[in-house]
């Protein structure tokens, strides 16, 4: 787990990436890393949905990241077979 929390760290912290490090993923640890970071990008919007109620756009943003998330979900799904 530690180890993917370090690449996910990678990923939203581009200015650190080690391309090798991202090049020697499969295709589907890269995959697997993305939706790591779109459902923490989720819970950061519902942090935002309750700290700040009334701005709609959050919630909107949120359902955008649910929908990518939905699209990741279905592709992880296809690859498993």
């Amino acid at each position: 787990m530690a180890e993917k929390i370090d690449l996910v760290s990678n990923f939203i912290n581009a200015d650190s990436i080690r391309t090798k490090q991202v090049k020697d993923l499969s295709s589907f640890d890269k995959l697997l890393i993305a939706k790591d970071v779109l459902a923490m990008m989720i819970d950061a919007k519902q942090n935002q949905i309750q700290d700040e109620p009334k701005e709609s756009i959050w919630k909107e943003q949120q359902s955008q990241l649910y929908k990518a998330l939905s699209l990741m979900d279905c592709e992880e799904e296809s690859w498993r077979k």
